[in-house]
C-alpha cells in the first residue's frame, strides 16, 4: 500500500527517478478509476492486474474479456449468489454495492466507492477483470473448479474475495508490453513491489 498511499520520501524518490530521466510505471490490481489521486505520480500505469497499460493518455494495451463468455460467467454468478465487480478503466460496475465483503473490502482499502456503481441491467462497459467476492469459500471451489481452465483466479483470502482475468494476463505481460512499447531493454529495467 506505499506506493498507492506515498509517503513524502517515495513522491521525493519517483520525482528524482523522472528527473534524471527515468519512466516510471504503477503496476496495480486496481482499475484507474480507483487510483487515489495520489498514486498519479507516474508516467505509466499498468492497471488490473496487467490487463491495461497507458502512458500520457495513450493506451498501450487494453485487454477486454470477450462479451461471450463475460456473460457466461455473470450468469453462473448470479446462479450461484456470488457477487462481483465489473471492472473498466473509467468505471467499475457492482452486482450489489451493499453486499457485506464488498463494504468490507472498501473500508478495508479506504476506497469511498464513488468509482463503483450498481449493475442495472447488462454491463456497459468493457471489462478488463472482474473482482469477486464470496460469502462461503465453498463457493469459490465450486467458481474455480468451474471456470479455473478458463480465467486467472487470483485468491484473495484476507479480504474473502479473488481477481479473475484472462488466462496469461499478468502484471508481467503489462510491465512486457510498456518495455516493448517504449523500446526498453530488460537489463535497463527495475520493477520492486508486494506482489
Amino acid at each position: 500500500e506505499g506506493v498507492l498511499e506515498p509517503t513524502e520520501k517515495t513522491r521525493l524518490a519517483l520525482a528524482k527517478l523522472r528527473e534524471n530521466g527515468y519512466l516510471t510505471a504503477l503496476a496495480t490490481g486496481r482499475a484507474k478509476c480507483y487510483l487515489s489521486e495520489e498514486s498519479l505520480l507516474f508516467d505509466c500505469y499498468i492497471t488490473s492486474n496487467g490487463a491495461h497499460a497507458e502512458a500520457g493518455g495513450a493506451v498501450i494495451a487494453d485487454h477486454v474479456i470477450e462479451k461471450g463468455a463475460l456473460e457466461r460467467v455473470v450468469r453462473y454468478l448470479d446462479a450461484h449468489g456470488i457477487n462481483f465487480v465489473a471492472e473498466g478503466q473509467n468505471a467499475c460496475y457492482c452486482r450489489d454495492v451493499k453486499e457485506y465483503y464488498f463494504l468490507r473490502m472498501l473500508e478495508k482499502f479506504h476506497w469511498d466507492g464513488a468509482s463503483f456503481h450498481q449493475l442495472q441491467g447488462e454491463i456497459p462497459i468493457p471489462v478488463n477483470k472482474l473482482m469477486v467476492t464470496y460469502d462461503t469459500m465453498e463457493k469459490l471451489e465450486a467458481f474455480r473448479w468451474e471456470f479455473g481452465g478458463e480465467y486467472d483466479i487470483t485468491e484473495q483470502p484476507v479480504n474473502q474475495s479473488s481477481d479473475v482475468g484472462m488466462r496469461g494476463v499478468s502484471k508481467g505481460l503489462g510491465v512486457r508490453e510498456v518495455m516493448e512499447y517504449f523500446g526498453l531493454e530488460r537489463e535497463n529495467t527495475y520493477a520492486f513491489g508486494d506482489a
